[in-house]
């Protein structure tokens, strides 16, 4: 069938919906009724997974049961809308800074403020908290779709967050830095290493690397002093040497950089060694700091 060109009658349904019920139930007038999208039938609202909440049960009697009735044979009327239910108590309980908020079935009278560790379907969305209870916009939202929102955003959330709970919006975290290939047509970031070298006799300082990493550059700023005649800063992947013997005989604060890569040993494996090699030959100070960049590759 084609788009519409011209006027169209289009039916509205307003009112109540004719809700199917499962065997082997009872609802009660004036509670939650929902979807099993396990089975496709009807039933009271209870704790459970993969529910639609449809409204509440408006049928002329107190009760009806399905004993001994199949599936989908007893129809009652239940109605979406504005509905003033019971109200959780501690953790759950729900306030009207969650106004907006959804809330969560707990039973075919009661919501609660969260999805009980994802046991919990959505009931509505929350518009007051009074003494009585809480204002539930019923059946105004698909509820296994917005459970399935929220649980997204929640692990969006966990994702970008670090193990200390620093978010994104402050740190980016470098485990998640992508491989850079030849000749990508969108650049990869960077990423740096920073060692920090004390004042003393010639070491060595290693980092094992978590990732396969390719640098790029070496650049190393003095401090703490000046440095003396032959003291370097050499940086290698464990014994064999990437940039050359940088001389840090320089003024404190001053800037030295790599003057040669090795191709041949700039790339350092995953659990490889990032070497640092300081050499101090004179009494002068060789305190410095050492910035080693590169890129992630494959």
């Amino acid at each position: 069938m084609s788009a519409a060109t011209n006027v169209r009658d289009t039916k509205q349904r307003t009112g109540d919906v004719d809700a199917a019920l499962v065997t082997a139930v009872t609802v009660y007038k004036g509670t939650l009724v929902v979807l099993d999208t396990a089975t496709g039938y009807c039933k009271p609202a209870v704790t459970g997974t993969g529910l639609v909440c449809l409204g509440v049960a408006v049928m002329p009697e107190p009760s009806v049961s399905t004993t001994g009735i199949s599936s989908g044979v007893k129809k009652i009327p239940v109605r979406p809308g504005r509905w003033l239910l019971a109200n959780s108590a501690a953790a759950d309980e729900i306030t009207n800074a969650w106004r907006g908020q959804p809330c969560f079935i707990v039973d075919n009278q009661t919501v609660a403020k969260t999805d009980g560790t994802a046991t919990r379907s959505v009931a509505g969305t929350v518009e007051e908290v009074v003494a009585a209870g809480v204002w539930v916009n019923v059946g105004s939202v698909n509820g296994t779709a917005l459970a399935a929102e929220i649980a997204a955003r929640e692990a969006l959330d966990t994702d970008l967050k670090s193990s200390t709970g620093t978010t994104l919006a402050g740190v980016l975290l470098g485990t998640q830095t992508a491989n850079t290939l030849t000749s990508n047509v969108i650049g990869a970031i960077p990423v740096v290493h920073r060692v920090t070298i004390a004042d003393g006799v010639s070491a060595d300082t290693d980092v094992t690397l978590t990732h396969k990493t390719l640098i790029t550059d070496v650049h190393v700023i003095k401090t703490a002093g000046a440095g003396g005649a032959s003291d370097t800063i050499q940086v290698k992947s464990t014994a064999n040497a990437i940039t050359d013997a940088m001389s840090i005989n320089v003024a404190d604060q001053a800037v030295v950089r790599a003057a040669t890569i090795n191709d041949a040993y700039q790339t350092i494996a995953a659990g490889g060694i990032l070497r640092v090699s300081m050499t101090k030959v004179a009494a002068a100070n060789t305190a410095c700091v050492v910035i080693v960049q590169g890129i992630r590759v494959a």
